[in-house]
């Protein structure tokens, strides 16, 4: 478990990293914060606590199946696109080409209520989405503790595979 989790709280250094530019940036363009701003720590607690489910199955993944490793820099770029990082959500939303049913299966992404929300809270000075947040919570809280039932049933058998 040291391993994901190590990888996680780097990435949380380089996220506080991210916060200070974004700060300055903010204060360039004189984007007031607003108290909403706060909801920002619950947010990324979710985040890493998805970021950590994530990690611990693929983690496993990688023992098993070698080439999972090859392919997780192309699924992970993949999961960007899916997620409204370099676009708004309404882009997507607003979009009169795509089914309905595809609409609903986006917002199932649990990263995009997160990034939607990070924008909402820290960008637009809103409160997040909380309904939407409550699909992405939901999801982080079954995930982690099935994929670390997972990674504990599959330790033991590690070092044969390895």
């Amino acid at each position: 478990e040291i391993l994901p989790l190590s990888y996680i709280i780097a990435s949380l250094v380089d996220f506080a990293i991210a916060a200070v530019v974004l700060g300055g940036l903010l204060f360039y363009y004189r984007i007031p914060l607003t108290f909403n701003a706060l909801y920002a720590i619950p947010i990324v607690l979710m985040m890493m606590v998805l970021a950590l489910a994530v990690s611990l199955f693929l983690s496993m993944l990688q023992v098993r199946f070698r080439d999972i490793g090859v392919a997780l820099p192309l699924l992970l770029q993949l999961w960007m696109f899916a997620t409204p990082v370099i676009y708004p959500l309404s882009l997507v939303m607003n979009n009169q080409q795509l089914p309905h049913a595809v609409k609903i299966a986006y917002q199932l992404n649990p990263m995009v209520s997160i990034v939607e929300s990070l924008r909402r809270v820290l960008l637009l000075g809103k409160a997040p989405d909380f309904g939407a947040l409550s699909i992405a919570l939901s999801v982080s809280i079954v995930l982690l503790p099935v994929t670390y039932a997972y990674f504990k049933r599959m330790e033991a058998t590690m070092a044969d595979v390895i």
